[in-house]
């Protein structure tokens, strides 16, 4: 008698063969977290730049979270990567650097989209680009460390982070 496909299956999971197909390879995995990086600081520095109040606030919010809100298993071991993996893909591959040189502007190009809202003031004060690169900093290494261990953030979680370090920064709307 010829065994079917449901057999199979049947079989396997009665021996309980492991499906390894689940995991990612790590190049993957590190273009998967590093694919919306310029989404997710173009929207912190809106957060960062604009108050509380704007009609936009919660769609940035929105997208700083759905920018970033999972990682994948590696392929070898099947486990998260590890926080130092999560936060060189999303952070210092976009060579923040280069960031702190642009920011200015980055910053004018946004204000120019929002015509309705008060712009900040050009040229950016350096010590507000300090606080703003380390507001983006200190995100960025709080989602990696709830990356490694979870996999995955929830909003309120991302929410409650970025108010948490907007409410810490010097920057006054």
């Amino acid at each position: 008698m010829r065994s079917t496909w449901q057999d199979d299956f049947r079989q396997m999971l009665n021996e309980k063969v492991p499906i390894n197909s689940l995991g990612m390879r790590q190049e993957w995995v590190e273009d998967k977290l590093n694919d919306k990086v310029d989404i997710r600081l173009e929207h912190l520095l809106k957060l960062y730049f604009y108050p509380e109040g704007t009609q936009y606030h919660g769609v940035w919010m929105r997208s700083v979270f759905s920018s970033t809100s999972r990682v994948w298993k590696f392929k070898r071991g099947n486990n998260f990567p590890g926080k130092d993996f999560i936060y060189r893909a999303i952070w210092l591959n976009s060579d923040p650097t280069d960031i702190r040189d642009r920011m200015g502007s980055d910053v004018e190009v946004i204000s120019i989209g929002l015509p309705l809202l008060q712009a900040p003031e050009f040229p950016l004060d350096s010590v507000v680009v300090d606080d703003c690169m380390q507001y983006m900093q200190a995100y960025h290494d709080g989602l990696a460390g709830v990356l490694s261990k979870r996999g995955y953030v929830i909003s309120p979680d991302v929410y409650g982070e970025v108010r948490a370090l907007l409410v810490q920064s010097i920057y006054h709307k």
